[in-house]
């Protein structure tokens, strides 16, 4: 296990922490309430359901954790059709608050409270999850795949072929392959006879589940950062990949940022139209950043979107490398990971290590679940791992706290789309700001591109917690 200790700073900006959106699943017989995951759009028809009864339904359909206040208490009478998530729970709740906290590994915690997010400390459901080491869900491996590693001109083709698996995917320059095999046993016995093989390593690949979105909020459009795009120099060039899920272009203020996408995604990919994907919030929230950092005005600074997910709901650290690996290919000095999970491997651990060493720097978001543990990639060495922090400057109630964090940084963003204002909450854009913020301390300074924690401490007169 790879972990590092350090000193933590905290960037002491304005954090909103706000409601969202929730959606459950469950049919009874002339009773239901659904959710239709492709459109976000919620189904319900309910008489007199109490509260623990519509819990109970929304957190055995979706897998979300559900916490409530203790004595929170409403009857739930409600008929609609296609109604948005936020809309579907305003009916339901009544008079209760919520809010949706983004988790480490994909499982998101719905908080019902009446006047404070605190008091949700009731769990209505447990969720089936594999538990670790300090409370947080276990890596998830992906049971019929291996990635493997070949020194030298060794035939993968060939190797593959006396495996029983198929090259799905490979980084070359790397000499790393994706083995995929017809089911779980095959990887084993694979694994099993690479290790008497020489020249050949293997390690699972793990999923990486998809960032929550964002949540629509009942408001006009946010306010956009000041900042505007100026020409890019031969000299002082600043990149920052965006390895994410995709980031549309609507024409607005933040297209002039954006160069063109890299997809690793197979097959045709739908981006919604009717509300931003997580990319395209953490696009906006690095911008908003770098306007902080530079209070306004003119940057040089690109964003290079890698997205990594698709319409898939999740992504692999196999796949997380190669975006990596194709965002510094196309120029990226910075990369911005507003994802993570428990699945350490070495092979990912290595490409950021060689990134490292030829000056990029890296930053990624600590994980949205209150415990130690470790979350990768933030957790390695060479990248600045990023927790989130309240509106007075203090670590965030969901927020991983683990010894491997370095940063603590704004952990809500209220971004702008297609005239609605949306908030994403979490360690995604606590990183996204402090990458923002990093990348303005950069431009400041001339452009250079490697920029460390020292120097983060001294431009923002950052104080310990």
């Amino acid at each position: 296990m790879h972990m590092k200790r350090g000193r933590v700073i905290v960037i002491c900006l304005l954090v909103l922490v706000l409601g969202g959106g929730v959606s459950g699943a469950a049919v009874e017989t002339g009773e239901f309430l659904r959710w239709r995951q492709a459109s976000g759009k919620v189904d319900a028809q309910i008489r007199s359901w109490g509260l623990e009864r519509l819990l109970e339904t929304i957190s055995r359909a979706s897998g979300w954790e559900v916490l409530v206040e203790p004595d929170a208490e409403t009857r739930v009478s409600a008929t609609f059709s296609d109604l948005p998530r936020g809309q579907a729970l305003r009916r339901l709740l009544g008079d209760l608050n919520y809010a949706i906290l983004p988790g480490v590994d994909g499982v998101s915690r719905l908080m019902i409270y009446e006047t404070d997010l605190k008091a949700a400390t009731r769990r209505i459901k447990a969720y089936d999850m594999q538990v670790g080491e300090g409370g947080a869900e276990g890596p998830k491996r992906i049971g019929n795949e291996l990635v493997v590693k070949v020194k030298g001109d060794q035939d993968i083709e060939a190797l593959a072929r006396k495996l029983g698996a198929q090259v799905v995917g490979s980084l070359d320059a790397e000499g790393l392959h994706r083995l995929r095999f017809e089911d779980e046993e095959g990887a084993d016995r694979a694994a099993a006879l690479i290790n008497e093989m020489e020249g050949v390593d293997s390690e699972p690949n793990y999923a990486v589940p998809r960032p929550t979105a964002p949540q629509s909020l009942p408001t006009g459009a946010a306010l956009p950062f000041s900042l505007n795009p100026s020409a890019v120099g031969e000299n002082g060039k600043l990149t920052v990949g965006l390895i994410d899920t995709a980031v549309q272009r609507d024409g607005g203020r933040l297209e002039a940022f954006l160069l063109p996408e890299i997809s690793l995604a197979s097959g045709d990919v739908l981006i919604p139209d009717s509300a931003p994907t997580h990319g395209t919030s953490m696009a906006e929230t690095v911008l908003r950043g770098l306007s902080i950092a530079q209070e306004g005005g003119s940057s040089s600074v690109r964003i290079l979107p890698v997205d990594v997910y698709g319409n898939n709901e999740t992504s692999s650290t196999f796949d997380v490398a190669r975006g990596i690996s194709e965002a510094i290919k196309g120029g990226a000095n910075y990369i911005n990971l507003s994802l993570g999970g428990t699945g350490d491997t070495e092979y990912l651990h290595e490409l950021i290590r060689n990134g490292s060493e030829n000056g990029v720097t890296f930053l990624a978001s600590a994980g949205n679940q209150p415990v130690t543990t470790p979350v990768y990639p933030a957790a390695y060495e060479e990248v600045i791992a990023v927790t989130a922090g309240d509106r007075n400057g203090q670590l965030a109630d969901y927020a991983n706290r683990g010894a491997f964090v370095d940063v603590i940084a704004p952990g809500g963003n209220v971004v702008s789309y297609a005239g609605a204002s949306y908030l994403v909450s979490g360690t995604s854009p606590a990183s996204a700001f402090a990458t923002g913020m990093t990348l303005g301390v950069a431009e400041q300074n001339g452009g250079s591109a490697k920029i460390g924690l020292e120097s983060l401490r001294k431009a923002f007169e950052f104080k310990q917690p």
